[in-house]
């Protein structure tokens, strides 16, 4: 597993923290000297703030986002995110697919706090048997939706959490076998 995948998979810290190790790794794995990862890994933090890095999806996702739109699903982003989460979907031309976005920066709670996921239940205006959460960090996403007695579904395309013990999709297609609108009303895929 490379050192990007690991971090992934461990999930651990706040968003910030992680951001900054995310590119600590990134930036080595580029070829960028250990000496001078202290002055670039601030410059990659604040040019995060300033561009959307995460813009582009896979050819698959909007067709995927319109078969569960037309199973009825009740779409919603819930992302440990700084305020540009909206912003980020519509870039990517995914912004009409979802009924609402729920940004850790606009409401001040993040995840793993299942608190985040009351302002997507209440926008949803379902209960939390109706609702699964997707997202694709086991120790962010899937942790913090029991805590919010929300049914978790692990979104894992690269297999790395092969004996996670929550519904697992390694593919957003999947979704439509797993949930249904009798299991689900809401699905609030997660951003990261």
């Amino acid at each position: 597993m490379s050192h990007v995948a690991r971090l992934v998979a461990d999930g651990k810290g706040s968003t910030e923290s992680m951001k900054a190790e995310l590119y600590s790794v990134l930036l080595t794995e580029v070829g960028v000297p250990s000496s001078e990862l202290d002055k670039a890994v601030p410059i990659c933090v604040e040019l995060a703030k300033g561009e959307m890095l995460w813009r582009e999806s896979t050819e698959s996702t909007a067709p995927a986002l319109e078969r569960l739109k037309q199973h009825g699903l009740i779409l919603g982003v819930v992302s440990n995110s700084d305020g540009r989460i909206e912003h980020a979907f519509e870039l990517a031309g995914l912004r009409n697919y979802f009924d609402f976005f729920i940004d850790s920066f606009i409401v001040g709670v993040e995840k793993p706090d299942p608190r985040i996921f009351e302002f997507a239940l209440e926008r949803a205006r379902v209960s939390r048997e109706e609702t699964a959460y997707v997202g694709d960090l086991y120790h962010i996403d899937v942790v913090a939706a029991r805590k919010a007695g929300i049914t978790p579904v692990i979104y894992d395309p690269y297999d790395l959490n092969p004996a996670a013990d929550c519904l697992r999709v390694r593919h957003l297609d999947d979704l439509l076998t797993v949930l249904t609108p009798e299991s689900c009303e809401t699905v609030l895929p997660s951003h990261q």
